[in-house]
Parts: C-alpha cells; sequence; structure tokens
C-alpha cells in the first residue's frame, strides 16, 4: 500500500513510503510560494491509496495560520478531487503513536532521530549544501508512517 505523508509548509516535506522510502522537501516555485503544479503532479503520479497530513494548529501569526489553513485546504482538496483517501493528523496524536517512547512533546527533533534510527540510509537533508537534517521532511516520514499504523490497526 503506497501512501503519502505530507508536512505541510515552506519547510515541510512529502514523504512516499510504499515498499521503500522516499522523502524529498516541499517543491518551491521561490523561497515562499509552495509549487502546487507539482505537488499535483507527485499526487498524480504516485497514486497512493492514502494520504495523511496534519491538522492546523494556530501559530502566533495570524498570517502564518491562514496559509497553513489554505494549504492544507489545498491538499484535501486535491485528494478530494483524485478520489484520495486521507487522514487528517492532530500533532499530538500521530506523535505518541509514531514517536511513543520519546521525549517528542517540545521537541522538533524527535522526528529526526526516530528517522534516521528507523530509516540510517535515508536523506533528511534538503539539498546537497544541507547540513542540518530538515524536522519538516521528518516529520512527513512520520506522518507516512503513521498512516501505515492506521492502515494496519497498529494502535
Amino acid at each position: 500500500m503506497m501512501i503519502i505523508g505530507f508536512d505541510i509548509g515552506q519547510k515541510g516535506g512529502i514523504a512516499i513510503l510504499d515498499k521503500k522510502i522516499t522523502v524529498q522537501p516541499m517543491p518551491l516555485l521561490d523561497k515562499k510560494t509552495i509549487d502546487w503544479s507539482r505537488v499535483s503532479y507527485i499526487l498524480e503520479d504516485a497514486n497512493p491509496e492514502l494520504v495523511v497530513f496534519e491538522s492546523v494548529y494556530p501559530p502566533p501569526n495570524l498570517t502564518a495560520s491562514m496559509n497553513l489553513g489554505k494549504q492544507a485546504g489545498i491538499i484535501e482538496g486535491m485528494c478530494i478531487y483524485g478520489g484520495i483517501s486521507y487522514v487528517i493528523a492532530r500533532p499530538q496524536v500521530w506523535k505518541a503513536r509514531v514517536l511513543k517512547g520519546l521525549a517528542w512533546k517540545k521537541n522538533k527533533k524527535m522526528s529526526i532521530q526516530y528517522v534516521q534510527g528507523k530509516y540510517p540510509d535515508l536523506s533528511l537533508l534538503p539539498t546537497d549544501r544541507c547540513k542540518v537534517p530538515s524536522d519538516g521532511m521528518a516529520d512527513a516520514v512520520c506522518l507516512a508512517e503513521y498512516g501505515k499504523q492506521e492502515q494496519r490497526g497498529l494502535f
């Protein structure tokens, strides 16, 4: 079963979990604009059975909150249009399940630690020049893992 996990946002990522796992940074047109055409192509090309993305929580900045809500709505609309099943996961729920046993509360690096432990050969570097793993890409992998657990009833 192919599952795609989306960590929404400019620093987010897209993970595709099938027989193997791949991850990439969220495609951007520029530093602030997500390339929705590319995202649409990824969804169409992969033809997943399930898409998982995080529910939007209100950041302290109203503009950021509105942008995240818009981005979540675009992903949801693409899934509806494509007839793709999707799950909107609350951060507290998917983190408690996937990162069980790790001190994940208020610590974004736990997703990176989890992914590096489970998939040691998977690069979480957005570009070849980056030196710091992307927590957005790690979260996308974790969201795909959450989707796999949901499908198999492993909770």
